[in-house]
């Protein structure tokens, strides 16, 4: 029955993907007029590029063809570039182009658009969400592969960005990372430093807690390597129960 259940959903999914496809097919019909009607305009490429970008997801989601996906990404890329002609300050056009060119694993590419729509609007806040993230799976990468300082430089990007209080949450992640490549570089300090402010941010990161609480024991700071595995205990990290009576 599970299976069925499991069958039926997917099967609702993929006809609902496709009457988004079609009706989005009509929507490009349609602003594909508009640039007829007025080809000067930057607006109607920005959202026709949008929607092949759109489509290229739907089409992914519905695991068609690397090459279809391909082939709507590109006709968004071309059609923000239009727009870029037209306008080259057009901060959604910009966005667009970063997003196609992310889709393409064009990292610097895309980084660039996303750092230029913040320079034309510093409140552009889902280009510093790219941003963000981008620089953020870059990281991962160079940690992956043991490119500790490139890993550093591209943290020290996205932990110091100028962005809203609120945004604080999406930092997180980065000060985990930069925590665990001063631990590689034994700069045991620093990486409590980073890990404190993860914790001013969330203090029930149970992750956070484990890892300060085990640096905090190797430097022989035994009540602050308690405090944190018995917090992190009461958040159910079971392997962190007891470990502070060691």
């Amino acid at each position: 029955p599970e299976a069925r259940v499991g069958i039926g959903i997917q099967r609702r999914f993929e006809l609902e993907a496709r009457a988004e496809i079609e009706a989005l097919q009509r929507d490009k019909t349609a602003i594909g007029q508009a640039i007829e009607a007025d080809p000067k305009s930057p607006d109607p490429y920005v959202v026709r590029g949008q929607t092949y970008l759109r489509i290229a997801t739907l089409t992914h989601a519905r695991a068609g063809t690397a090459s279809d996906q391909d082939g709507y990404v590109d006709r968004g890329l071309k059609d923000f570039e239009q727009a870029l002609v037209l306008d080259p300050v057009n901060t959604w056009a910009l966005l667009g182009r970063g997003d196609a060119q992310t889709w393409k694993k064009r990292t610097m590419d895309a980084t660039r658009d996303y750092e230029r729509i913040l320079e034309l609007d510093p409140s552009f806040e889902i280009a510093r969400e790219r941003l963000i993230a981008l620089l953020t799976a870059q990281a991962r990468q160079e940690i992956s592969g043991k490119r500790w300082h490139q890993a550093l430089t591209t943290l020290h990007r996205v932990i110091e960005e100028d962005a809203p209080k609120h945004w604080g949450a999406q930092k997180l992640e980065a000060h985990l990372l930069r925590s665990q490549v001063y631990i590689a570089m034994g700069e045991t300090h620093r990486a409590i430093a980073d890990l404190s402010a993860l914790l001013q941010q969330d203090p029930a990161h149970r992750e956070a807690l484990m890892r300060r609480g085990i640096l905090y024991r190797k430097a022989l700071l035994g009540h602050q390597a308690k405090t944190d595995f018995d917090a992190a205990c009461r958040l159910g990290e079971e392997k962190a129960c007891g470990v502070g009576q060691d």
